[in-house]
């Protein structure tokens, strides 16, 4: 069936997307595709699952596929234009430049120069495979329809999350533990969850704790104006853990009582999927891509008023049968991104287009 290789700008143990393409790698392989994955920037123990290569491997022909994951500047498009085979572009979404600011500038003339490189490697690419219905009608919209699209739901690795171990009757803690997971970029608008967290203080429990996990390095202005929003808002601050090794992780998700996700922007939100398998409750700020991760489940306010979204987080606190169901049907809605998605629409779409 010939040779895939999949080409990503960075792989990295615990970022979501490396580990989907780790899920694709062994997938593809399944079906007998010889596979693997190339980055100029590979990780500690993710050496073991994908080779730090600079230039593609020689020798691909027609009969082979190059899977491009390009979600920011690409390392790979000087050898891409034009493609020595057959190329397929993997597509998670970008994030709109002005959704970037303020702080984040650097990161808007990052996308800004990302959707400038994928408008020229268009005319290159065979087609595109999206982790969302979402990514695919946004897709659509920067390429003006031009590239023929399938969309493959991105999924985690349900392996590592010990979902038999959850309890849907597990009484809320004392103080209540709310948890906020994202990078500190401007489009997760960690702020309202901040504010979430100081009306329920003084609304609801003067000791509930909000917990924020994710990257806080990558925009240190805005993560420096958070923290002082978060000492001017809160009767006791946020705590921060900043990037969190993997165990650490699973640990501040067994110990959530529900799970705050405030994001403008989301290709498709993999802490909502992670929080649905571990039976966290949640409660989120309508956007494309959150609505499609949650289906039906959560607690999905279309507005961003921090009053109506504490009630809302209250009610997800104190409201039993509530808990229990959102609980329940989050579990349900996670089984639909399990890796036999995966596996079945990956190969209907080699079938297609390989």
């Amino acid at each position: 069936m010939g040779r895939c290789v999949i080409c990503m700008p960075a792989v990295d143990w615990g970022d979501a997307l490396s580990i989907f393409c780790v899920l694709l790698d062994e997938s593809l392989r399944a079906m007998g595709v010889e596979s693997q994955i190339v980055s100029p920037l590979v990780h500690g123990r993710m050496q073991r699952v994908a080779r730090a290569m600079h230039r593609l491997p020689r020798g691909l022909g027609e009969g082979d596929r190059i899977l491009l994951v390009h979600s920011t500047a690409s390392p790979w498009l000087d050898q891409l234009t034009p493609p020595p085979c057959p190329t397929i572009l993997l597509y998670t979404g970008l994030t709109p430049p002005d959704l970037c600011e303020p702080h984040g500038e650097h990161l808007a003339a990052r996308m800004r120069q990302a959707l400038g490189e994928l408008a020229a490697m268009v005319p290159h690419l065979q087609g595109a495979i999206c982790t969302s219905e979402t990514a695919a009608e946004e897709l659509g919209e920067i390429t003006g329809g031009r590239l023929q699209t399938s969309v493959v739901p991105l999924i985690i690795d349900e392996t590592l999350y010990p979902v038999d171990e959850v309890d849907v009757d597990r009484p809320v803690g004392h103080p209540p533990r709310l948890l906020a997971v994202g990078r500190a970029l401007p489009h997760k608008r960690l702020r309202d969850a901040m504010a979430v967290h100081a009306l329920l203080q003084r609304t609801f429990d003067p000791d509930a704790v909000l917990e924020i996990v994710g990257d806080d390095q990558i925009c240190p202005e805005h993560t420096r104006w958070l923290r002082v929003e978060s000492e001017t808002l809160a009767l006791t601050p946020a705590r921060w853990h900043g990037k969190v090794p993997f165990p650490d992780l699973i640990a501040l998700y067994r110990s959530a009582d529900l799970l705050l996700f405030t994001s403008a922007h989301e290709g498709f939100g993999v802490p909502l999927l992670e929080a649905m398998w571990m039976g966290v409750p949640v409660v989120a700020v309508h956007c494309p891509g959150t609505a499609e991760t949650l289906g039906s489940t959560g607690l999905v306010a279309r507005h961003r008023h921090a009053a109506g979204l504490a009630e809302l987080a209250e009610l997800a606190l104190t409201d039993r049968d509530l808990r229990r169901r959102l609980i329940s049907e989050g579990r349900a809605r996670a089984g639909h991104f399990a890796r036999a998605t995966l596996e079945g629409r990956l190969r209907d779409i080699w079938d297609r287009w390989g």
